[in-house]
């Protein structure tokens, strides 16, 4: 796999989340939950599984594509932790789902659909999930804020 990726690709996950890696989130097209942040490392990863959907991906892999190849070594132990921050995320935004299977010892498989998203498509859904109005937050002061 390529380590350089395409700098402003986005995906599409099972048509309903959007993972957008120059943000380190992942996004409900449908606006009915929050957004998810993630940590860099993790959304590295992710990005790195959702280049292969359902396709196992060995831990040496994964462990050479999410640090080595940045210059960073790490014990099989940071890719657990990082496995465990990515499936909490998901469980956040869909409980029913399982996105990330684990064969052990092995490696992990990314159990979601995955499409880039076109920057049409992208433009056209943020605008459905734009806010109905936006009110101006009040000029208080803090100050006048503790006074009260």
């Amino acid at each position: 796999m390529d380590k350089h990726y395409t700098l402003n690709e986005k995906f599409v996950l099972n048509d309903r989340w959007l993972f957008d890696p120059t943000q380190d989130r992942l996004v409900d097209l449908m606006g009915q939950i929050d957004s998810v942040m993630l940590k860099p490392v993790a959304s590295r990863l992710l990005r790195i599984l959702a280049h292969s959907p359902k396709t196992l991906l060995h831990r040496e892999h994964l462990l050479d594509e999410g640090w080595r190849s940045f210059g960073f070594e790490v014990s099989e132990n940071s890719l657990n932790q990082v496995m465990c921050a990515l499936r909490t995320a998901f469980q956040a935004l869909d409980p029913q789902e399982t996105y990330i299977r684990t064969v052990p010892r092995i490696g992990y498989c990314f159990l979601a659909s995955v499409r880039p998203m076109s920057d049409g498509e992208h433009v056209a859904r943020a605008h459905n999930l734009a806010p109905a109005s936006v009110q101006e937050p009040s000029r208080v002061s803090q100050r006048g804020e503790w006074l009260r």
